[in-house]
């Protein structure tokens, strides 16, 4: 929990949903670069409206990465407002 409520991760959270903010759900993934399948394009949203009964989209993804991340291995590929989607 000392890692959730870091400043260097709850401050900027705050600010980009203009709110306090609090723990929805907290996971740990492990996974190679270049080695297995890739999590298929998704709205975290949708997923947990659908499964949980999340009522509101304003979430906050934060990754904490163990390992560099360079271009060979980048675990995150963006989709530039693909958040406006509404999926």
């Amino acid at each position: 929990q000392e890692l959730c409520t870091h400043p260097s991760i709850l401050k900027p959270a705050q600010t980009l949903i203009n709110s306090d903010v609090y723990i929805y759900q907290t996971k740990v993934n492990f996974k190679s670069a270049n080695v297995g399948a890739a999590w298929p394009w998704h709205q975290d949203f949708t997923h947990w409206f659908h499964e949980d009964g999340l009522l509101r989209p304003d979430l906050v993804n934060a990754f904490i990465f163990l390992d560099p991340i360079m271009a060979d291995n980048g675990p995150l590929k963006v989709i530039p407002g693909s958040h406006r989607l509404n999926l």
